[in-house]
């Protein structure tokens, strides 16, 4: 999902991709390295059968895959067309 933020150095709005990972994606990409602060807990609650809350809506978990140990193990994946209408919900929330 790509979002707003403001630049340091300017102050203007970049487009920022966030993504979601696992802490296998500190393995996967060579040379990252937390400098501060610590890592991120991992989530709950995503596993077949549960469901997660997205902007106010209940997401049910439908399926699980595997990726041969790659980054895409770390992400979720959900229809695109039903994906749409809330990215843009986060994206155009000036």
């Amino acid at each position: 999902m790509i979002i707003n933020l403001p630049k340091r150095s300017t102050g203007t709005d970049a487009n920022v991709p966030l993504r979601g990972v696992e802490d296998a994606a500190f393995e996967v990409h060579a040379g990252i390295c937390i400098v501060e602060g610590r890592r991120f807990e991992p989530f709950a609650g995503l596993e077949l059968g549960d469901s997660i809350e997205v902007r106010g809506e209940s997401w049910p978990v439908v399926g699980i895959f595997t990726a041969d140990g790659g980054v895409s193990e770390s992400e979720i994946w959900c229809d695109a067309g039903v994906l749409q209408p809330a990215s843009l919900l986060c994206i155009n929330t000036r």
